[in-house]
């Protein structure tokens, strides 16, 4: 299979490419060493009701594409809850980057006081957060509240079923597929936030591609209609590899991309450095 795919070389991936002008735009733009943070990053939704094109709004205006096609730096999965089952601009009520545990995001006199029933009985305590070595010194009044996402205490809004969706038989708290997608011409990935219905997909694809790393594959993606068991439309994401990068080009990506966000993403942010500079 690997054979017959088009091969693209460095030169295609121009923040790969010293001198370049996405480079030296990268270098000359960024204020002193601290790097990129994911605020930086344009992000990408999936479009509602069953939409074929991505919209994607970045310094050069709005552009509106049917496919997206880069390499795909890095993944992850988010945890969402909202305070009612329709998403909106305003800040959700929890964030889980773990998938294990979520993160009060709002003041707790803004949560909805069915919420507020209900959230305390699946609260970690003092002692479970300070197992985690960055809060271990925190005095009580600094430190974050956090309620269980996953496991045995898990939020019944993580439970299938728990959506009040007419007809819904999904979660209220919501699940999202990142994706961190490297275009040609630009020298930061995209952030693309892609709905529950795209995580099995997008795992099923990473899975069968057992020839070459992700970090050296040049994939497209683009969106097909489907339809929900509620009679609603969505887009689902479709991926396709189209091509690949040579070792050492993917050598560097990793290096370049994937490392540093990987480290962050663990670390409970992002903090996008490049470590070729720091070394």
């Amino acid at each position: 299979m690997a054979g017959e795919m088009k091969v693209y070389e460095r030169t295609d991936f121009l923040a790969l490419v010293p001198g370049s002008d996405v480079a030296e735009a990268m270098e000359m733009n960024r204020d002193g060493d601290e790097g990129f943070s994911e605020r930086d990053l344009v992000s990408v939704k999936s479009p509602s009701g069953g939409g074929l094109f991505w919209t994607i709004k970045g310094a050069n205006g709005v552009e509106s594409v049917a496919s997206l096609e880069g390499v795909i730096v890095f993944r992850c999965l988010q945890g969402n809850l909202w305070k009612s089952d329709e998403t909106s601009k305003d800040k959700p009520v929890l964030t889980s980057t773990d998938m294990q545990v979520a993160k009060l995001e709002i003041p707790w006199d803004e949560v909805p006081p069915d919420m507020q029933l209900v959230l305390p009985n699946h609260e970690l305590t003092k002692e479970e957060i300070r197992k985690d070595a960055r809060f271990a010194n925190v005095t009580d009044e600094n430190l974050p509240r956090l309620f269980w996402w996953n496991g045995p205490n898990k939020l019944p809004y993580c439970e299938f079923g728990s959506s009040t969706k007419p007809g819904s038989n999904g979660k209220k708290a919501k699940d999202y597929q990142i994706l961190y997608l490297l275009r040609k011409n630009e020298g930061l990935p995209l952030r693309i936030q892609l709905g529950p219905t795209a995580i099995q997909p997008v795992r099923q694809f990473f899975n069968q591609m057992t020839d070459v790393p992700f970090v050296r594959a040049v994939v497209k993606i683009s969106l097909k209609e489907e339809m929900s068991k509620s009679g609603q439309k969505y887009s689902l994401p479709v991926l396709e590899r189209i091509g690949i990068l040579p070792a050492e080009v993917g050598a560097d990506i990793n290096a370049k991309y994937r490392q540093p966000i990987k480290t962050a993403h663990e670390a409970g942010r992002l903090n996008f450095v490049d470590t070729e500079e720091q070394e």
